[in-house]
């Protein structure tokens, strides 16, 4: 406490400020998506971009200045939608053997299999699931090898040609059934028909004995019969005088 010249007394108190409240909108085409508050920020402190929470799947339109408080503030801050990148491994047994970057993805957009480049000389170990863009990752795809060892060809070959003598084979035996019932055919007996005017009698009828060879000898033995019986009245017919 200091007394002046005038005998009036001079004492300095201090002043402390009140905490501030920052109050932050986030704004997206026009529409608020999400608020952020600092409820009790001391006069003068700096509110940095790091502070921030910026709502998912957004990033700030533009870049964002530290501010200082020096009094309730509200602040608007424009948002635009997130673009994240995703790289793809395509990995042997768990070790990398080619990349694929999928840079600027937008959020929830999908990454399906037609659009993935394999590397040459391998293939996917298994179908591929269509994977959801929801921040920058690295995703693993197995492949496999393809096979180039030349046995497996030979083997293939060797296999053709297996199916080709079998298919030869059939063949051949269909020709042997072909030339046995050609034979079975000619072993039948060639009939001989009686001179004319004589008359055969008729035959019983036989039971079939699966042996066309034995009927075909019956049927003989009757014609050759039949055959001398009518040349016998033939002759007696001549030794008879006319009357």
């Amino acid at each position: 406490m200091d007394i002046t010249k005038s005998g009036l007394y001079r004492n300095d108190i201090p002043l402390e400020y009140l905490p501030h409240q920052v109050t932050i909108s986030y704004v997206f085409s026009g529409t608020e998506v999400a608020t952020q508050a600092f409820p009790e920020v001391e006069h003068r402190a700096t509110i940095d971009e790091p502070q921030l929470t910026v709502p998912t799947n957004y990033q700030l339109a533009e870049p964002f200045e530290p501010v200082e408080v020096t009094s309730d503030l509200s602040l608007t801050l424009e948002l635009v939608r997130a673009l994240y990148d995703v790289t793809v491994a395509y990995t042997e047994n768990g070790v990398p053997v080619a990349t694929q970057s999928f840079p600027g993805l937008e959020p929830e957009s999908t990454i399906v299999s037609n659009q993935l480049v394999v590397p040459e000389g391998y293939l996917l170990a298994g179908p591929f699931a269509d994977y959801t863009v929801t921040g920058h990752a690295r995703i693993e795809v197995p492949v496999l090898a393809q096979s180039t060892d030349p046995d497996d060809d030979d083997d293939d070959d060797a296999d053709d040609d297996e199916d080709k003598d079998k298919d030869k084979d059939k063949d051949k035996d269909k020709d042997k059934d072909k030339d046995k019932d050609k034979k079975e055919d000619t072993t039948q007996p060639i009939l001989t028909s009686p001179p004319a005017g004589t008359t055969v009698p008729a035959q019983p009828t036989l039971a079939q004995t699966g042996a066309p060879a034995l009927v075909g000898l019956v049927t003989l033995g009757t014609l050759l019969t039949a055959a001398g019986t009518g040349a016998a009245m033939s002759a007696r017919r001549r030794r008879t005088p006319d009357a």
